[in-house]
């Protein structure tokens, strides 16, 4: 497991999604299924960087037990 939000990654991903959203409150005035389809992505890839930091820090916080990682797969999606 790598962690995703790690030293510089974490600005980098700041950054990507202050420009993903920042373009769907661009085009908020166009309407259809691709601009909700787009919120939605954002969304679940937020709930997925988060939610492998979380198991990656699990993971290093109890060395050696290897159920916990797979906790925050349960947990943060909550």
């Amino acid at each position: 497991m790598i962690p995703l939000l790690l030293g510089w990654a974490a600005l980098g991903w700041l950054l990507a999604f202050t420009a993903h959203y920042w373009l769907l409150r661009h085009y908020n005035e166009a309407t259809g299924a691709w601009l909700r389809f787009w919120h939605a992505i954002g969304f679940w890839l937020i709930v997925y960087l988060l939610t492998v930091e979380a198991a990656w820090r699990l993971d290093r916080l109890i060395a050696g037990a290897p159920i916990w990682p797979v906790i925050a797969w349960g947990v943060v999606p909550l």
